[in-house]
């Protein structure tokens, strides 16, 4: 005697041909849902991305290395001061930094 399992594509009277029929469609069917779940992931997490609140999207990134004692507001008020001073971005490397 054979004890191997029979495959579902041979001709087998235990599963007829539209169990068969039946599960094909229902393996069809869970892959749709499953391309459907990811699409839906990866737009959630282009969405998470996005929506991540930096110093950048604020425009106010901090480009030179600062010391870590100062408070982030003291650094940002600097540089908005340096802006001033400079008229803009363009002439901001003109200004002279009060590191000391």
């Amino acid at each position: 005697m054979d004890n191997h399992p029979t495959s579902a594509h041979t001709t087998d009277p235990v599963l007829p041909n539209t169990s068969i029929s039946a599960l094909k469609r229902r393996i069809a069917a869970l892959e749709e849902e499953n391309v459907n779940h990811l699409s839906n992931l990866i737009a959630c997490l282009i969405t998470a991305a996005n929506s991540i609140h930096s110093w950048t999207r604020e425009g106010r990134a901090i480009r030179r290395l600062v010391n870590l004692i100062d408070p982030v507001t003291d650094l940002i008020v600097e540089y908005d001061w340096h802006l001033e001073l400079a008229g803009g971005n363009n002439n901001l490397e003109l200004v002279e930094s009060t590191a000391e």
